[in-house]
């Protein structure tokens, strides 16, 4: 059964073709049953920017949904080759991120987004978004809208393009950047909307995901990490391998397991973790623990 929940009249989209983009197969069977809980029954899939152009080159789409961070082509490179390309250029592009930032915001705008939805979201805010994207006409960057967030009154998108950035003294410090391990969906979405709002997040179904941010040119700083997971890498190994590399040598990591034996407490510990908590735990508690962490950590 899934954990999300819709309104039985929902009516949104029925005749409409969606194209799902997603790197992580159980996100993608999310945002399905999402949409065929509304209605919409002509529903395809990719795992990636360039798989999904692929599909818009040979079939006919009227809304694409993506996620942002993907591996061979992101979904802001998607939406800048639909964008120049002038059969696709009208398609209506909901992007999906984890991170709001006003510069991510701003690169999304200028690339011609037609809306925007941040992790977590509930069906509600999915089918609204829908609902605006197949009303939308492509008259410059796009209808921007994100939910969760403060007004963007400053963001509004023009028919001459996307608005400037405000001065630099009204930039607000960066906030500390969690990244999120873990293989169950669900446990991503609760977690990611403990943090929103306090926190940056960043979230990873496997270790050799987890690995992909890691290393990129935005690493975060700390690594919130499922001890369990498949795919050859589990979170000890994944922990092993950043204690064995100087360059990580200051990134926190607080691992999480339903296996608390003092074995596997000590192994985690050995390896170079700086916290091991134990499931089922509480919100409040990890708040805390989180927010000593990165107050204290060594700079």
């Amino acid at each position: 059964m899934s954990m999300f929940t819709t309104s039985s009249n929902s009516t949104i989209g029925q005749g409409s073709r969606c194209l799902v983009v997603d790197d992580f197969e159980a996100m993608r069977k999310v945002t399905t049953n999402q949409l065929r809980q509304m209605g919409v029954e002509r529903i395809e899939s990719a795992r990636n920017g360039a798989e999904a152009l692929r599909l818009l080159k040979s079939q006919h789409f009227d809304v694409v949904l993506s996620d942002w961070n993907m591996p061979v082509m992101t979904g802001v490179e998607l939406l800048q080759a639909m964008r120049a390309d002038e059969k696709l250029f009208s398609i209506p592009f909901v992007l999906i991120t984890a991170e709001a930032e006003r510069k991510r915001v701003e690169e999304a705008i200028a690339m011609g987004v037609t809306s925007m939805l941040l992790k977590p979201y509930s069906p509600k805010q999915l089918a609204q978004r829908l609902e605006k994207a197949l009303q939308w006409k492509p008259r410059g960057p796009g209808n921007f809208a994100v939910d969760g967030l403060p007004a963007q009154d400053g963001l509004a998108p023009t028919a001459q393009g996307p608005a400037s950035a405000p001065p630099a003294d009204q930039h607000e410090a960066p906030r500390p950047t969690i990244l999120i391990v873990d293989d169950t969906p669900d446990n991503l979405l609760l977690l990611s909307q403990l943090f929103k709002g306090e926190y940056r997040v960043r979230l990873a179904q496997t270790g050799a995901k987890a690995m992909e941010v890691l290393i990129s040119n935005d690493p975060p700083d700390l690594v919130l990490l499922d001890v369990m997971m498949p795919g050859g890498m589990d979170g000890l190994e994944v922990c092993k391998t950043l204690r064995a590399d100087p360059a990580f040598a200051n990134t926190l990591i607080v691992m999480l397991t339903a296996a608390a034996s003092e074995q596997d407490k000590a192994e985690a510990l050995g390896l170079g973790a700086n916290f091991f908590l134990a499931k089922p735990f509480s919100p409040a508690k990890l708040l805390e623990l989180l927010g000593i962490l990165l107050r204290n950590r060594k700079t």
